[in-house]
């Protein structure tokens, strides 16, 4: 720190207090019984008597509803019937009669021989053809999901006895061709690097029936030039004989391009 005196200016130095170092096992039991302390109170607290709930002093002398109906007696259940039941004395209507008391007739009761010749009646019937007689004839009621499942079943059933095993359903033939039609035209849609622009190839079909055409006026040219005379001393003459010439050398031309493989078309616009 700087200070001044009578022999001028100097600095004083400040010596640091040491810190003592804390003792945090101290702070630690400290804490540990606080919050025993803490735990204690609340259990005290919870062991202690509920307070009572507040009251309006209005309805002190008010008794309760509630508990007069719970100190009453239970009535003796009603002698009730239960639905569907009949267990009850018959009412009796004011229109209906009495009935007449039927005098009690004493049963008599068959002989031994009677008893017997009924036995042999009985064993004459066959109980179990007629039941099985009864049995086949008998129609079983299946409701109606039962029923609709039935005749799927058969259906399917039916479907397959149909079908013929070892040969391509007809739907699988169309759809095979479709296929081969389609790369077809996709092969022939896909654009030929060879092909100039403003160009296109001209069908297969279309250049050889072009060729035959040529080749057609080429024999007919060459037929009339040999139909000439030898002699060309008139002029019309050595005229006509330029003219058929230079066509078939038009022809000559054109059948050496369609003879190709590929013939390619302006396109026009």
């Amino acid at each position: 720190m700087l200070h001044v005196n009578e022999n001028g200016i100097g600095f004083t130095k400040f010596e640091k207090k040491e810190s003592k170092p804390k003792n945090y096992m101290n702070e630690n039991l400290k804490k540990v019984h606080q919050i025993q302390k803490l735990v204690r109170s609340k259990t005290l607290e919870s062991h202690e008597a509920p307070k009572e709930l507040w009251k309006s002093k209005k309805f002190h002398d008010v008794p309760s509803r509630f508990r007069g109906q719970l100190q009453k007696e239970p009535s003796a259940p009603g002698n009730f019937l239960r639905a569907h039941s009949r267990s009850g004395p018959p009412t009796r209507l004011s229109n209906e009669k009495e009935s007449v008391e039927v005098p009690f007739e004493k049963l008599s009761l068959t002989s031994v021989d009677d008893q017997k010749q009924t036995e042999l009646l009985r064993k004459d019937v066959d109980f179990v053809k007629r039941n099985s007689r009864a049995a086949k004839h008998h129609q079983q009621v299946r409701p109606p999901s039962s029923l609709r499942e039935l005749d799927a079943k058969k259906k399917t059933e039916e479907d397959f006895n149909k079908y013929k095993k070892g040969v391509i359903p007809k739907y699988l033939k169309e759809r095979q061709a479709q296929w081969v039609k389609d790369e077809e035209e996709r092969i022939a849609n896909i654009p030929d690097p060879t092909v100039p622009p403003g160009h296109k190839v001209l069908p297969d079909n279309e250049r050889v029936e072009t060729l035959e055409l040529l080749q057609k006026n080429q024999g007919e040219l060459l037929q009339k030039i040999q139909k000439l005379p030898l002699s060309n001393d008139s002029i019309r003459a050595q005229k006509r004989r330029q003219e058929l010439e230079s066509k078939l050398a038009e022809i000559d031309e054109a059948v050496k391009i369609f003879s190709r493989s590929k013939v390619f078309v302006k396109i026009e616009d």
